[in-house]
């Protein structure tokens, strides 16, 4: 029995019975839905200051630990970032806010929130 579950405890437990008659086994994976939040436990790893030089692209990073895997929402000044803007793109996961040619416009606060069926977190300034 585990009393109080965590990530600590993900993995394959396997149990192993035997006896004069034979022996046999039996495996079980073991998942535990854990909300998003950063490697280190609080909100510091979200997007940084970055300085890129004008017609430069520039990535911004959102980096958590969660299961299942988060789905990722962008912001700009508290307003929700559009991949349809020609301006930006999102790596595979959501997780990397691509700048495809920086302008003066783009100065400003950057936030990202990463949301999983187990809860959400926001990092960076804004939102």
């Amino acid at each position: 029995i585990i009393p109080r579950i965590g990530r600590e405890h993900i993995g394959t437990y396997t149990c192993l019975v035997s006896s004069v008659a034979g022996s046999d086994e039996i495996s079980i994976d073991v998942s535990v839905a854990s909300p998003p939040e950063t490697s280190t436990g609080s909100n510091d790893n979200g997007p940084r200051i970055i300085i890129s030089r004008v017609n430069r692209p520039a990535s911004l990073h959102c980096q958590v630990d969660a299961f299942p895997p988060p789905e990722f929402e962008w912001y700009k000044e508290n307003v929700p970032l559009q991949e349809l803007e020609r301006k930006y793109s999102f790596n595979h996961d959501g997780s990397v806010l691509n700048v495809m040619k920086t302008t003066a416009e783009d100065a400003g606060n950057y936030s990202c929130i990463a949301v999983n069926s187990a809860g959400a977190t926001t990092l960076g300034r804004g939102c």
